[in-house]
Formats: C-alpha cells, structure tokens, sequence
C-alpha cells in the first residue's frame, strides 16, 4: 500500500507512474494521490519538496510570461492548497490531475494579465496627475514640491528614492534612466518593475489620494 510507503519511495512511484501516463500505459494515480494528501493536507515538508519537483515544470510551462514567473507559480501552489486543504479529489487518471492543475494555472495567468493591465492603466493615470500638477501655475507647483517631499520621506528603499528623483524630478524616460545608470537599473523591464511598485504604494497612502483629488 502507498500509505507504507516513505516519501521518497512515494515521490518514486508517482514519478514511474506519471512516466507510464505520458506513454498511454495502464497506471496508477494514488501514489501521486497520497503525496499530494501528504504534502498539502498533512503539511509534510518532505512530501511538499517532492510535489514541487514533481509539478513544477507542468505549472511553467503553462506561464508564458518570465516577469514574475516565480509569483505565479507560488500563487498557483497557493490556490491548488487552497483547494486542496478539505482532501485531495479522486482524480481516476494522472492526466486528468494534470489537466486540473494545468488548468489552475492558466487560469491565474489570464487573471494576473487583467490585472496588470488595469494596474497600468492606474499607473499612467496616476503618473499623469503628478506631472500635470506640477506644471500649472506657482502655487500648484508649490504644492507639488511639498507632495514630492512628502514622498521622498515614504521611499526608504534606496533604488525607488533614487527612481522617483530620476522619473518626476530629473524627468528623464527608463531609457534614458538605464543608459545612466545601468548598475543601478540593468533593463527598461526592471525601471517599470520598480517604477509599477512606487505607484502602487502611492495609491495606497491616504494623504496622497486627498492631494490628488484636491482641485
């Protein structure tokens, strides 16, 4: 029985198991059942370890996208224990458990694609009504000093301190940012990447919404 098993006979079989899957053979899915009851039920981290060695590259190759590869596939982990945490589903076949955690995935990248393009979309918006406050006239320029200020105090991070400065203060584009400064920013992707953080920390402070909806 499975359940006599030790997890690295456990993690042995699934991996047989799954190989005659993949060949059309007769096989068996309650090894990999009883591994994944092991490490996403009982909480067992060797188990866990061999169901990360065991899924990972099925849930890769279903997130097309390399920024943030590593988020979403802990964000898939995270759903499947989720679902997982009452017991694991009698899945008849292994390929109908890979199609269901095949299908987890796909379905959190097509959510976190939705997502980031809202989040641009809030991103231009925001970075709109920053610049634009800064070009009006002497007392809104004034406060637009002050609202930088204030923001300079919330960075702490040393990359965003010095990214604020370069993007609304220098005014220069992530282009320009990574010829300039390319130890501190390697690529345009890690510009918006650090760029796309600061924003949403800004969104998120009280003081800086009431400035922004101040006419």
């Amino acid at each position: 029985m499975s359940n006599a098993l030790s997890i690295s006979e456990l993690a042995e079989m699934c991996r047989i198991e799954t190989d005659k899957s993949r060949e059309n053979q007769p096989h068996s899915p309650r090894y990999c059942l009883e591994l994944l009851r092991l490490g996403m039920v009982d909480g067992c981290q060797s188990a866990w370890y061999a169901i990360e060695n065991q899924y990972k590259k099925l849930i890769q190759s279903r997130i097309t996208t390399k920024v943030g590869q590593e988020d979403l596939i802990q964000d898939v982990w995270i759903q499947l224990i989720k679902r997982f945490k009452d017991g694991i589903p009698d899945f008849p076949t292994l390929p109908s458990l890979h199609a269901y955690i095949a299908r987890t995935a796909t379905n959190l990248v097509i959510d976190a694609v939705r997502k980031n393009e809202r989040e641009e979309r809030r991103v231009a918006q925001l970075e709109q009504e920053i610049q634009s406050r800064g070009e009006v006239d002497e007392e809104s320029q004034l406060d637009m000093e002050e609202l930088k200020k204030y923001i300079r105090e919330k960075l702490v991070v040393p990359p965003e301190k010095l990214l604020f400065q370069l993007l609304f203060e220098v005014g220069l584009t992530p282009k320009e940012i990574v010829e300039e400064h390319p130890n501190d920013f390697p690529s345009v992707q890690e510009v918006n990447k650090i760029r796309e953080r600061i924003i949403k920390r800004l969104r998120r402070d009280p003081k800086i919404h009431r400035y922004l909806e101040d006419d």
